[in-house]
């Protein structure tokens, strides 16, 4: 392929290929979207999970193969794999790599939420399977908050659907595993009920918001923007709280929590790093 690219008559041939598909699909573009603009809610959706199930399927057996294949590192999922498997057996969080409490660098309590996994199927497999599947769900948050502000269920699996062919999303799925993979799907799902639903039905979005805060420790930074479309979107108590809990959690994690296992020697070192 790299010999046939770096053909200059195979490259413009290639242009001049694109360049036709591309003004057959112009010249139709009219008859596709009044089909596109025929499907029912229903059948939208049963495209997004048909998309999403394709995601899964396609990246889950690509990142098992690379894993089998060498081509991941022991940073970061060897590390995480110990973290977690060190969690079930009374270590909380601890790694050999790094001699020391993963707590110390990143306060990411979801590696302790999500070790019981492990008494299931204790390998680095687990955890790449399950970042596929997050990250290909994450779709669904995604039209249903484009459906509900856009008030057209064909613009929101359009908008989900880009995301899965989004390369930025493939490339953190193919790249070991991490825990801020969990944000978005935690995030967008706890911020569309938060939009959707009123009183007592709001609980299940707040444990949402919980668990996506235990991933990371500045989590609530990427909250606060949502916390202030929600105080200005007629939903202002709500808002202010989120607000007031994003706000909070950074402020005690980075200042209290990741301090208590750093040394005071060290601690000046890590703000200044971060």
């Amino acid at each position: 392929i790299n010999r046939l690219f770096n053909d200059i008559w195979f490259l413009i041939f290639f242009v001049l290929l694109l360049s036709a598909l591309f003004t057959q699909l112009i010249s139709k573009s009219k008859r596709l979207f009044r089909i596109f603009l025929r499907l029912d809610k229903k059948r939208n959706i049963r495209i997004l999970w048909i998309g999403i199930i394709i995601y899964i399927i396609f990246f889950g057996i690509t990142s098992i193969l690379q894993h089998y294949a060498l081509n991941t590192h022991a940073e970061d999922l060897g590390m995480f794999t110990q973290v977690i498997w060190n969690s079930i057996h009374g270590n909380i969080a601890y790694t050999t790599l790094k001699h020391e409490c993963f707590f110390k660098e990143h306060f990411a309590l979801i590696y302790v939420i999500i070790s019981p996994l492990y008494f299931i199927f204790d390998s680095p497999v687990t955890l790449l399977v399950i970042q596929t599947i997050i990250l290909a769900l994450t779709a669904l948050p995604i039209y249903y908050i484009a459906k509900l502000k856009l008030q057209s269920s064909f613009a929101a699996l359009v908008l989900s659907l880009s995301y899965l062919f989004c390369t930025h999303i493939h490339c953190a799925n193919l790249f070991d595993f991490h825990q801020e993979i969990f944000e978005g799907f935690l995030i967008l799902s706890a911020f569309y009920m938060m939009l959707k639903y009123k009183g007592a039905k709001l609980w299940l979005s707040w444990v949402l918001f919980l668990l996506a805060f235990s991933c990371k420790e500045d989590v609530g930074l990427n909250v606060i923007p949502l916390a202030l479309l929600l105080i200005f979107n007629e939903k202002k108590k709500i808002g202010w709280l989120l607000l007031i809990v994003s706000i909070s959690w950074f402020v005690i994690a980075t200042n209290y929590i990741i301090p208590l296992y750093n040394s005071p020697a060290e601690r000046h070192i890590f703000f200044a790093v971060r």
